[in-house]
């Protein structure tokens, strides 16, 4: 995602903008459900997936200017600092995915109470900005909250038995994968390649899903 071996940089903004695209239209189509059923969930879902989207053009776009020279260093996480090129991108990057998945976290929650929103956030942010390895620190927790939301999606899956649950479960399984490999990608580079591949599976899965929602929606209309 983030620390990367200069030959993988065109790739990555290939996946960068892969998964903002396919986080947009879920959050388009959460959008559209909340402007039909005035669903809590559908418009935090919505949201949630606005700040990841968000994330990823981030991504995406420092992945192109590393393409054109404008950016040179790679290493944007292990680097970070004021007097770096890419310390305010970076610094959004880190903002909006935590953001997206604290979002996502108090959605599975299904607690109305913003002061939950605010402590999954802040807690995160806080952890990750006071460590010592901003990396390993922002790894760590954001693959936590994916642990979480994949473990509330598969009782939602025992308790309705849904395919577009099952796919939902699954993708985000995948996705927790992918960050734990991105976690240990600066002892061995392959793991950042391996865990673009798996984060593909995984939004790929999002992506059927969602297409399977909007049958359904067509069908129901």
């Amino acid at each position: 995602m983030v620390i990367e071996p200069i030959l993988f940089s065109g790739i990555d903004a290939i996946f960068s903008l892969f998964f903002a695209l396919v986080a947009l239209g879920l959050s388009a189509f959460s959008f559209r459900i909340y402007s039909l059923s005035d669903s809590r969930n559908a418009k935090f879902f919505g949201t949630g997936f606005l700040a990841l989207s968000i994330s990823y053009f981030i991504l995406a776009i420092m992945d192109i200017f590393v393409l054109d020279g404008l950016v040179s260093n790679l290493n944007y996480l292990t680097q970070i600092s004021p007097l770096t090129e890419s310390f305010f991108a970076i610094m959004a990057f880190i903002a909006s995915f935590t953001l997206g998945l604290s979002i996502l976290a108090y959605t599975v929650v299904k607690v109305q109470k913003r002061s939950l929103f605010v402590l999954i956030f802040a807690l995160s942010l806080i952890g990750i900005a006071l460590s010592s390895d901003i990396a390993f620190s922002f790894f760590m927790i954001t693959s936590v909250i994916f642990v979480f939301i994949s473990a509330s999606y598969f009782r939602e899956y025992m308790f309705k038995r849904s395919k577009s649950v099952l796919l939902i479960f699954l993708a985000f399984i995948m996705l927790t994968l992918a960050n734990i490999q991105f976690l240990f990608s600066t002892k061995n580079q392959m793991l950042y390649l391996t865990g673009n591949i798996t984060g593909f599976i995984g939004y790929l899965l999002i992506f059927i899903s969602l297409t399977l929602l909007m049958k359904n929606g067509q069908k129901e209309e």
